[in-house]
């Protein structure tokens, strides 16, 4: 009984060390924190290169042959945070089109800063280049 109270009291800490560190969810996991922030949607930008130019693979709506992996993606990142990277996305459109050599992809979401109480964007950056066997591998950001 006081190893289960020890934990129901320590998890509240060990969870905002979490979200805080691997940008969890703190709608996820039996958070507390909850209710302190907006739950998050993720939105996505994607550009391909092929033939050396640079192009947005889509904008607006996505096309109906990625949607079940983008909304797998959204929901996954919803909950993990930045532990939940875009390489099956990568993945997906280098499958579809045999043309790209290189995928860019920039998720965007709304953080809400603690000290401020005020709502950013934040976006981070991936990169996946076509690797001599065909399948996206990480790329360095310049």
């Amino acid at each position: 009984m006081h190893g289960v109270l020890a934990v129901l009291s320590l998890w509240p800490i060990v969870h905002i060390a979490l979200v805080k560190n691997f940008d969890l969810s703190s709608w996820k996991l039996a958070g507390f924190g909850m209710y302190a922030m907006p739950q998050r949607v993720p939105g996505l930008r994607v550009h391909g290169i092929s033939d050396g130019r640079l192009r947005p693979l889509f904008l607006g709506e996505a096309p109906t042959w990625i949607i079940p992996e983008l909304e797998r993606f959204k929901r996954h990142r919803r909950a993990l945070g930045n532990l939940h990277p875009p390489d099956r996305l990568a993945e997906a459109f280098f499958a579809n089109d045999a043309k790209l050599d290189a995928v860019g992809l920039v998720v965007v979401e709304l953080h809400l800063d603690p000290e401020s109480a005020v709502l950013e964007e934040r976006s981070t950056r991936y990169a996946y280049e076509r690797d001599a066997s065909g399948r996206p591998v990480r790329a360095t950001l310049p």
